[in-house]
């Protein structure tokens, strides 16, 4: 994940504060590459980044009535990156129990 690429309100406000506001300002935006998912050099050659294809984004989840799909706008923003390009912006510690 990269933060920098996502953009949305703070959040926390007071509801006085948010009345009046459009659906579209609360919701989030995901710039491409927001997030990256690590594949196998070993795999060949990247055709097209993208996890999913906008043909299959159109059949699995189409636009239609809704002017603004998080989800949808979520998955787009999903990159297929080699191991070699592969950053993780979080580093997580595990604890484990023996």
């Amino acid at each position: 994940m990269h933060p920098e690429k996502i953009k949305m309100s703070i959040g926390g406000e007071r509801l006085e504060d948010v009345i009046g506001r459009r659906e579209s300002d609360e919701l989030p935006v995901f710039d491409a590459g927001a997030f990256d998912v690590e594949i196998d050099e070993k795999r060949g050659k990247l055709r097209d980044r993208k996890l999913v294809s906008n043909d299959l984004l159109d059949l699995s989840m189409p636009v239609e009535e809704i002017t603004k799909h998080t989800m949808r706008d979520l998955i787009r923003s999903i990159r297929l990156v080699h191991t070699s390009e592969f950053e993780c912006s979080e580093v997580k510690l595990f604890c484990f129990i023996c």
